[in-house]
């Protein structure tokens, strides 16, 4: 049976509403979220932005500016992981930087998590019925869940009794449980950049409910399964998640599994995204790919069909469609 797979990344909250789904404004407002509230300490403040811009008191927009914040933690990490019984190898600062970076993380994805912005209504229908008809799966690089939430309340996310299906069920997440058995045909939902909703416990990960999100950052070090960095190490994250690293393979096996892919409002600036769907997308003349993004004003047809090309094939393949829309909300299956 071929399937399709469904690919949504953060044009899709953009079309929603723009200026609160910016990576820059989540940023924004957790930097001056007071500490009262469960902000960040000044001393946190101080120690991010000295690793991530110029200024001392101003905080991080982009991803970009995160390269060597991440570099840094991790290697925080790894003194600590140190046994340093005998001998002291850390300080305090280095001890607690992880968390504070954990936590900060956190809190942006958890901004765009809360807020209650939905999809319409039709466009939800549409997407469900078409999933229905093709086996298909649902991969997304948000953290927001403005497709997770009305999924659920469809029941198309509804344990194994669902059409799709996201690893996660009564003991915690485990890769098995996205096996299928017993004459079970459901697709994936996979969160390929990880959830906030994502929790790590000593033995078990477990997925919360939203309203439980406001108690979940008494302990920052929970918070290892959301993929906030710059694109270079967005695949160490991944590999160091026992959840995401479950998902980048099932990706993988989504994409062999199925002969056609929508790319619904995605950048194209994830070099290990784009590897994974160019390696798919070349192996096979029958593999077709459907491209739905903003109509920027500014760019014509030519030269956006001339920057896919290049995202996508190492061939010059280049039989993809590309819709190019003022809202992609507009867009119907």
């Amino acid at each position: 049976m071929q399937r399709t797979c469904f690919f949504f990344g953060n044009g899709l909250g953009m079309a929603v509403e723009p200026d609160y789904f910016k990576l820059s404004t989540g940023m924004t407002n957790i930097w001056n979220l007071a500490t009262t509230e469960g902000g960040l300490s000044s001393e946190e403040k101080i120690r991010i932005s000295q690793l991530t811009c110029a200024d001392a008191k101003t905080p991080p927009k982009s991803e970009e500016q995160l390269e060597l914040l991440h570099q840094v933690n991790t290697a925080c990490k790894t003194i600590n992981a140190i046994d340093c019984q005998s001998i002291p190898w850390t300080s305090k600062p280095i001890t607690e930087f992880p968390n504070s970076v954990n936590k900060f993380i956190g809190l942006v994805a958890k901004h765009f998590t809360t807020r209650a912005y939905s999809l319409p209504a039709d466009f939800v229908a549409s997407l469900t019925e078409i999933i229905k008809k093709s086996s298909g799966h649902i991969i997304t690089i948000n953290y927001d869940i403005l497709l997770y939430q009305p999924l659920i309340v469809n029941e198309s996310l509804c344990g194994y009794n669902g059409l799709l299906v996201d690893g996660f069920h009564k003991g915690g997440f485990k890769d098995e449980n996205l096996e299928r058995k017993y004459g079970k045909s459901f697709g994936w939902y996979l969160h390929l950049h990880g959830s906030p909703l994502y929790l790590s416990y000593p033995s078990e990960i477990h997925k919360i409910n939203i309203p439980d999100l406001d108690h979940s950052y008494e302990d920052p070090s929970q918070h290892r399964h959301i993929v906030l960095a710059h694109t270079k190490f967005k695949p160490d994250i991944i590999i160091n998640s026992e959840v995401l690293s479950t998902y980048w393979v099932y990706f993988s096996r989504a994409l062999i599994e199925s002969n056609l892919l929508y790319i619904f409002g995605y950048s194209g600036n994830d070099y290990h995204i784009n590897d994974t769907i160019r390696a798919w997308y070349d192996e096979d003349t029958d593999h077709k790919i459907h491209i739905i993004e903003w109509e920027n004003p500014s760019e014509d047809d030519i030269a956006r069909k001339e920057y896919w090309k290049t995202k996508l094939s190492n061939t010059g393949k280049s039989n993809f469609q590309l819709h190019r829309l003022p809202n992609i909300l507009d867009y119907r299956w």
